[in-house]
């Protein structure tokens, strides 16, 4: 079993969180018939011509050849119906793939004085998340600026903060979860639960192939 790691940036902190399964960054070259599932990094904001809008925000950090290549890695992964895992940007990436748009710009959810924040997020009952974590609140870290505006489809809110943001995503159709927050940077049980449910979820892949 192998996890893709949609990028190479701070790789580690993810590959450390998933406790030696074995990963992969992805390249050009990548095999992917030794691929179980992909996991969507955090990092630069996502063009907003990709959900249709003009770019408002001047502060915006985009990196269109980012958004290109994990657009090409997401439309292989669910061709494949690989099991996938969006964190933070991965989150926001997914959602945008499948037609959601986003909010350019949110107050409250940045870090503060290079520190993640912290808040409290419900998460919502009957859900796959409640399911893995199972737990109604979650106090998780926060380090964006952007978040969902409307969900992709096929998808549906699984978490949100206080405020309302859409903190959680997922669908019912396919072996997608994706968190706003970044839990490889969190370490608890409830994080761990994330992965440990991602990795289980890799694993399945196996053996039904």
């Amino acid at each position: 079993m192998r996890v893709l790691i949609s990028w190479s940036e701070k790789s580690e902190n993810y590959e450390r969180a998933l406790r030696g399964t074995e990963t992969a960054v992805y390249d050009k070259n990548t095999d992917w018939q030794k691929i179980s599932g992909v996991l969507f990094t955090g990092g630069a904001d996502i063009a907003p011509s990709r959900y249709g809008e003009k770019m408002y925000d001047k502060d915006l950090e985009i990196d269109e050849n980012r958004d290109a290549t994990e657009f090409e890695i997401a439309e292989k992964a669910f061709s494949l119906h690989l099991p996938i895992l969006g964190i933070c940007r991965g989150c926001q990436l997914i959602n945008v793939f499948l037609g959601g748009s986003l909010f350019q710009h949110i107050e409250g959810h940045s870090k503060v004085n290079g520190k993640d924040s912290l808040h409290k997020v419900e998460i919502l009952e009957k859900t796959r998340l409640f399911g893995i974590v199972n737990e109604k609140n979650l106090e998780v870290n926060s380090a964006h600026h952007q978040a969902i505006k409307s969900t992709g489809k096929g998808l549906r809110v699984s978490a949100r903060a206080m405020d309302g943001t859409i903190e959680g995503i997922e669908s019912s159709e396919y072996p997608f979860l994706g968190v706003q927050w970044h839990p490889e940077r969190l370490d608890n049980e409830k994080s761990t639960k994330i992965f440990s449910a991602f990795v289980i979820a890799c694993s399945k892949m196996d053996i039904d192939h």
